[in-house]
């Protein structure tokens, strides 16, 4: 007769299932600061090593990843620094407050359903560490965000940054750092300006959208994206930028305000303002768009599509300097000021394009080979006063 307290075989094996089919509970742990690696049990209250289910908090000192890394479910970083050779991936949520730091050769990473939070006003630091961007990037704070000794930050093709924030990136010491978005950035929050300062990022088809204040990027940008400043919102770039194949839309204003401006390939726009900038490159421009001051130079061609129209606006001398201007669309030229046609430039309309002259004013020639404009198209004069070619 079997004991009624020894076990059999198919019991063993149901609590064995059950056993192994039930989560293990994750730990919060608390660094009780200092200097120590991430691996030293006796670092952390409870004692012991967090991985990639627990949570970590951190409030002080200096926390070393070692070259094989750790893992995180969740991590509360409100002071101190992290920092070392090795990587470390976060999983679900990171909160990094002001006055803490990433530091180190490693890479910090935010996976693809993880959410970065900037908590608390005032200044955080990226220090010679890559920061990968694979999630939800949210920037609840003002103040700036450091980018020192060669950081680097690459935010992936699903990557959500989004600013509700007044806040600045920022650059001051050591080696630039290497910046590539993807995936989208928006400004939602704050009436003043954000802004990306003293580095130039590099857009990989990133869609950029500013629906409050401002957006400024005071070192330009290189790449491709589609821009969109909503009502009251202006996107501003202030001197040497350079894209490729982007558009730009929406009722507010995307700004070119100074330095040169490269654009090369198809360009589609609602909100463009030509303020300041000098377009070189070769491209084709559809929709609306505005000249208000500065020149068009270099040996490329500026071609305003079929439907597309390029106004010039505001007072003030333009100039074309060796570069063709191809009408296919509409040209019309309402400003006060002289537009000189120098060093060998052309201007010619396409048999849809027209060029139209509202009222007073000047094209002239005073510096290197003679302009050459040829009308395939119409020439109209629609106002009043005299037109001077």
């Amino acid at each position: 007769m079997k004991s009624l307290l020894t076990p059999t075989l198919p019991g063993l094996l149901v609590l064995a299932i059950l056993s192994a089919s039930e989560p293990l509970l994750a730990i919060d742990y608390t660094w009780n600061g200092g200097s120590g690696q991430w691996t030293e049990s006796a670092k952390w209250t409870p004692n012991g090593i967090p991985s990639s289910g627990d949570k970590a908090t951190i409030n002080g000192g200096t926390v070393n990843i070692p070259q094989e890394g750790a893992g995180i479910a969740e991590l509360i970083l409100t002071g101190g620094i992290i920092e070392g050779p090795g990587d470390l991936t976060v999983a679900t949520a990171m909160d990094w407050h002001a006055g803490a730091d990433l530091r180190g050769t490693g890479t910090t990473t935010i996976a693809p359903a993880a959410t970065l939070t900037f908590e608390g006003d005032g200044n955080r630091g990226l220090h010679n560490r890559t920061l990968q961007i694979n999630g939800t990037f949210l920037v609840d704070a003002e103040g700036t965000f450091w980018l020192q000794s060669g950081a680097i930050v690459h935010a992936g093709s699903p990557a959500v940054i989004e600013l509700r924030a007044d806040s600045v990136w920022n650059h001051n010491y050591g080696t630039g750092p290497t910046v590539t978005l993807a995936g989208s950035l928006s400004k939602t929050a704050g009436g003043g300006s954000a802004s990306f300062s003293n580095f130039i990022p590099n857009l990989d088809n990133l869609s950029v959208e500013c629906s409050s204040g401002s957006l400024v990027f005071p070192s330009g940008v290189t790449g491709n994206g589609s821009f969109h400043a909503g009502t009251g919102a202006r996107i501003t770039f202030p001197t040497n930028t350079s894209l490729v194949d982007s558009s730009f839309t929406g009722a507010g204003v995307v700004e070119f305000t100074g330095g040169e401006l490269y654009l090369d390939g198809s360009f589609t726009s609602e909100n463009v303002e030509l303020h300041g900038a000098t377009l070189y490159g070769t491209h084709i421009l559809q929709g609306e768009w505005k000249w208000l001051s500065n020149d068009l130079r270099g040996d490329g061609l500026t071609t305003i599509g079929t439907g597309a129209t390029l106004r010039l606006q505001g007072t003030g001398d333009r100039a074309i300097h060796n570069r063709t201007l191809q009408v296919n669309g509409s040209f019309i030229d309402e400003g006060t000021g002289t537009l000189w046609l120098q060093s060998g430039c052309s201007v010619q309309t396409g048999l849809n394009g027209t060029i139209t002259l509202p009222g007073s004013l000047s094209w002239n020639h005073n510096y290197g080979t003679s302009p050459t404009v040829t009308n395939l198209g119409t020439i109209e004069k629609t106002g009043g006063g005299a037109v001077n070619l």
